[in-house]
């Protein structure tokens, strides 16, 4: 039987995401913290920032739609376990052995690099993988909720945590964790109600352009305001509304993912095969022991701040780089995950029998404790 090929419009939109990722950490990486003056250069590093919390925002949705109709396993779970620990690990040793790392290592990096889930040491990856485990229990929900109930649960979330925090800051106990179930929320909203046949996806990408556009005026206002009553607070700031809760950052999102969809459908394995490496992209370039060394040594990006040659450098670093980390993941894939999968696939049944056993040996436990207690 021929294997279907997945509809690669959301693939060419996880592709972009990555780039603006890149584009992100190039800006916010690769320049040490110093107080900007208001500069063409310093605009342009803004413009660049925007990517990051827009191209992540555009992930979970991406991953919210595709997750509501499918089954969590464990073999997902630990394939992406797998590849975290493959660039952790590997990364942290060129390092320890072969690189002098740009900051000096310590226990806590050697934590990061041993277990990089749970000491943080990639803040999507970890945020990602939780939301990934609580998938069923956010899917039987969405398909419990009625329409209304569904909507105006994401109406009050924004409300509480974009429009609020963002204009007013009001906190009310935010996390990335939290905000990444609004936007699985958002996207099962998407795939149950709305009719996607009565879209029109360049209508969609014309809103995203004007939040886009609403969202930079923001910040040349800052940096003017900045300016002109010489407070660098006003200058350094100019980027505030560029948070991953922000509403100009979330319509924009949601109008590029729904205009994605509604674009005529279309199949590339060329797209499909390098949309599957963007994660392994992320995982390299954003290392933390990696990040400063390859932004400073090799990019050399902050000899760049007073160039008129920054964009083009920038254009030419992050396509060197994406290239580069494409090649790694495809060498990965047929080698590292090649065997890793029939790992899994050879132990995870006795894994699966083994915590069987454990919760059931749990539930006796609790239910001789609960006889106990009354």
């Amino acid at each position: 039987m021929k294997k279907e090929i997945r509809n690669s419009n959301l693939e060419l939109l996880r592709i972009i995401s990555m780039i603006l990722i890149m584009f992100h950490h190039y800006a916010i990486h690769g320049f040490l913290p110093v107080s900007f003056r208001f500069t063409m250069n310093k605009l342009i590093l803004d413009f660049l920032s925007l990517g990051g919390q827009l191209g992540v925002s555009c992930f979970v949705l991406i991953s919210g739609y595709f997750m509501l109709d499918s089954k969590f396993t464990l073999q997902k779970l630990f394939k992406i376990v797998g590849e975290v620990l493959f660039y952790s690990i590997g990364i942290g040793c060129l390092f320890f052995f072969f690189l002098e790392p740009v900051e000096p290592l310590g226990l806590f990096n050697l934590l990061q690099t041993f277990f990089p889930i749970g000491y943080v040491s990639y803040w999507f990856i970890t945020n990602y993988l939780l939301l990934m485990i609580l998938s069923p229990f956010l899917n039987r929900i969405i398909k419990e909720m009625d329409q209304k109930t569904h909507r105006n649960f994401i109406l009050v979330s924004i409300f509480l945590w974009s429009f609020l925090a963002v204009f007013f800051g009001a906190s009310f106990e935010f996390n990335k964790l939290g905000w990444f179930i609004v936007l699985y929320f958002i996207a099962g909203y998407v795939k149950k109600y709305v009719d996607l046949k009565k879209q029109n996806a360049n209508k969609h990408f014309y809103m995203a352009l004007f939040f886009y556009i609403l969202l930079m005026l923001t910040d040349v206002s800052l940096l003017c305001l900045g300016n002109f009553f010489k407070k660098d607070i006003l200058i350094n700031s100019s980027n505030y509304f560029m948070k991953i809760n922000s509403p100009f950052i979330l319509f924009i999102a949601i109008f590029l993912f729904v205009g994605f969809i509604k674009r005529k459908p279309f199949q590339s394995k060329l797209i499909n095969k390098i949309s599957s490496t963007t994660l392994g992209i992320y995982l390299i370039h954003d290392n933390r022991i990696l990040r400063p060394y390859l932004w400073r040594n090799i990019v050399k990006a902050p000899t760049f701040y007073s160039s008129h040659f920054l964009i083009f450098h920038a254009i030419f670093s992050i396509f060197l780089i994406f290239l580069f980390c494409v090649l790694i993941d495809l060498i990965r894939q047929v080698t590292f995950e090649k065997y890793y999968v029939i790992f899994l696939n050879h132990h995870l049944q006795n894994f699966k029998q083994k915590i069987k056993l454990l919760g059931n040996q749990i539930e006796k436990l609790l239910k001789k404790f609960v006889m106990w207690y009354y």
